[in-house]
């Protein structure tokens, strides 16, 4: 009985080794590109509201301008705003999406370090009611 166990217990640990190498490999491969994604998307995220506070403040400087040889043309600064608007749209839901993938590559690498500990442990469990080599 005590050897069926250690065998099986040798080989499930195996298994579970194998199942923690392949969910660190996903991290490995996809994390750092999950990660470099969503920080280009922050970082044009940032440019962009940077970008709408200005449009805002020259549209509000226009229409309070009694001067209209100086004041600008109102018309494209709500057109570009706009356009300005819908692209902080889509790069919101990009950064939401590598977000969730960046999220994702953490939680496979910690389920990886999880199984491959646990197939340690089984593995040693294993050893040791299998008693000594003869």
């Amino acid at each position: 009985m005590g050897m069926a166990l250690a065998t099986w217990l040798s080989i499930g640990g195996l298994g579970l080794d194998f199942a923690g190498a392949a969910f660190l490999a996903y991290d490995v491969l996809y994390g750092p590109h999950a990660r470099l994604q969503a920080s280009n998307r922050r970082t044009r995220l940032a440019i962009a509201r940077e970008n709408q506070e200005r449009y805002e403040r020259s549209i509000r400087e226009s229409s309070e301008s009694r001067d209209t040889a100086n004041a600008c043309d109102t018309g494209q600064l709500h057109q570009e705003l706009a356009a300005l608007n819908q692209l902080i749209g889509e790069t919101t839901a990009e950064l939401k999406h590598w977000e969730w993938h960046e999220h994702r590559a953490h939680l496979n690498a910690l389920l990886g370090l999880l199984l491959l500990m646990g197939g340690f442990g089984c593995q040693a469990v294993g050893a040791l009611l299998g008693g000594p080599i003869k």
